[in-house]
């Protein structure tokens, strides 16, 4: 039997082929507005500072820590490694990111891919919704992980979805592709699938993350 040429097409929308290309996709719009996302930062630095300060509360200055989904490093930046490593998604954030703090160290690679060989004291990952696999991601952070390393997972609620896409559309957040919208228990789930043990949540004011604490 000779499928048709519509059925050619449909097999192309799932699996291994439809994730690359859905990967691709994010890649190509992360590049496309890399050279902008300083001024959204800046221009939700209330929100930014929020975030810096609890990461400052939680990671200890002076240890080595890695940062998936780093963006241009700024939050990398402010736990005052003594060795950071960002990972983006995206050639042309990687080489903003290695511009605006060239005392930090930034690699190119989707999460679900990352090998870089070594362990770090702590790793943030963020916009896991901007993750296709985010199983596969957390497995490949668990290969950077000692038993003492502590993983800081940072997640939009669930609830504020609308809003988070509406200003998306009016220019007032960094646009993104497909997100993967998850609550607090799928991630708890992805993170036990991994092979994490869940530590602590904290809960911020004003478009509230889930901030996940958990170790190997």
């Amino acid at each position: 039997m000779i499928p048709s040429p519509t059925a050619t097409r449909d097999t192309e929308n799932w699996g291994p082929q439809a994730l690359s290309q859905i990967r691709e996709a994010r890649r190509k719009q992360q590049d496309a507005i890399a050279d902008r996302r300083g001024d959204w930062i800046h221009s939700n630095r209330y929100y930014y500072d929020r975030l810096k300060r609890l990461l400052r509360f939680i990671v200890e200055p002076g240890k080595r820590v890695l940062d998936v989904r780093c963006e241009t490093g700024h939050l990398l930046a402010a736990m005052m490694p003594s060795d950071g490593v960002g990972v983006e998604i995206g050639e042309v954030m990687v080489a903003n990111a290695k511009k605006q703090h060239p005392q930090l160290r930034f690699v190119q690679a989707d999460p679900e891919n990352l090998e870089l060989n070594e362990k770090f004291d702590y790793i943030l990952f963020n916009h896991i919704f901007d993750t296709v696999d985010i199983l596969r991601a957390f497995e490949r952070v668990r290969q950077h992980c000692t038993s003492d390393t502590r993983v800081v997972i940072i997640n939009y609620n669930q609830l504020w979805q609308p809003i988070v896409e509406l200003a998306g559309r009016i220019g007032l957040r960094a646009p993104f592709v497909e997100p993967n919208w998850v609550n607090e228990y799928d991630v708890r789930d992805f993170l036990k699938l991994a092979g994490f043990r869940a530590v602590r949540t904290h809960r911020l004011m004003l478009f509230p993350n889930g901030f996940r604490c958990c170790r190997a």
